[in-house]
């Protein structure tokens, strides 16, 4: 009883010494907030406005086709009593084929805008990625770890502004 009481010891004790040399190798510990990266870029209000400008012009094509709907849809509440079978029907027809237009562009619109999107957010992710491996290797990080995946995480650790910092020197 005593033997095995004695090797249990002798592996616990092993155990908690692997556990502490493992918290040992990692000293210098880091913590970034990519959300609050992300808010603070100074290219972020660049970003946005790019797209706007690189978009204008199909939100404008769109919301004028919106008006040409709304046009003949008015038209043929208010006329429709008025007008022919034939006239009825060709108004109709002109309203179908102007929504699925409209459908067609909107949903081509919304893909190309949200690929648009990714794209830049990949381009801003590189940045945030460089800047933290530039932070590290200079002030000497072992490890930075996403802030939003930790439980807790002392203030002092956060390197967030550090990062936003280093951003805004390589634009």
């Amino acid at each position: 009883m005593k033997k095995l009481f004695k090797a249990a010891s002798l592996s616990l004790a092993l155990i908690a010494g692997s556990f502490s040399s493992v918290a040992m190798a990692a000293d210098k510990i880091a913590v970034v907030f990519p959300n609050e990266i992300f808010q603070q870029m100074p290219q972020k209000d660049q970003i946005i406005n790019k797209l706007k400008k690189e978009f204008q012009p199909r939100i404008n094509e769109m919301k004028s086709l919106e008006k040409k709907i709304k046009s003949k849809q008015e038209k043929e509440k208010r006329d429709g009593a008025l007008m022919s079978d034939k006239d009825k029907t060709k108004l109709s027809r002109e309203i179908q084929s102007l929504v699925a237009d409209y459908q067609l562009k909107l949903k081509a619109f919304e893909e190309d805008n949200r690929r648009r999107q990714a794209e830049e957010q990949n381009k801003m992710r590189e940045k945030v990625v460089k800047a933290i491996e530039a932070i590290a290797k200079r002030e000497g990080y072992d490890l930075v770890v996403n802030g939003e995946a930790a439980v807790f995480a002392k203030p002092s650790l956060n390197i967030s502004d550090k990062v936003v910092a280093e951003i805004g020197k390589r634009k």
